[in-house]
């Protein structure tokens, strides 16, 4: 059975648990807009082979990005989905602890980190 949350506990979910990341990610909060939606819009997944992410990451690198480049692309986006993340999960301590390691992935390739390099952090 999945757990189920409100769209405003979500957000506040969210919310508080980006207060929580590691310094390193912490650090970097700003500068990456968070996107929340109940579903991935499906240009997100054109390129994917996963129908139903938990998060993905858009945009530039922390280190790809550059204060002198005229690139007009939008800022790096994490976005979050809360369906998915509902029925991964069964418990609200699940649901709590999948949104975090989300959080921490996904801010993890703004960083410029792959996925065997999330991994050995223990943030994959």
């Amino acid at each position: 059975m999945p757990y189920r949350i409100t769209w405003s506990r979500f957000c506040a979910l969210v919310e508080q648990t980006a207060k929580s990341l590691p310094a390193p990610l912490a650090a970097a909060f700003g500068e990456v807009t968070l996107v929340l939606a109940d579903y991935a819009d499906t240009a997100l997944l054109d390129d994917l082979d996963e129908r139903e992410l938990l998060g993905v990451f858009t945009g530039q690198t922390r280190a790809e990005r550059s204060p002198a480049s005229t690139d007009m692309e939008l800022t790096p986006r994490v976005h979050l989905f809360r369906r998915a993340h509902e029925h991964s999960c069964s418990t609200r301590e699940e649901f709590i602890a999948e949104v975090r390691s989300t959080l921490i992935h996904e801010f993890g390739h703004y960083l410029g980190y792959d996925e065997d390099e999330l991994d050995n952090l223990g943030w994959g």
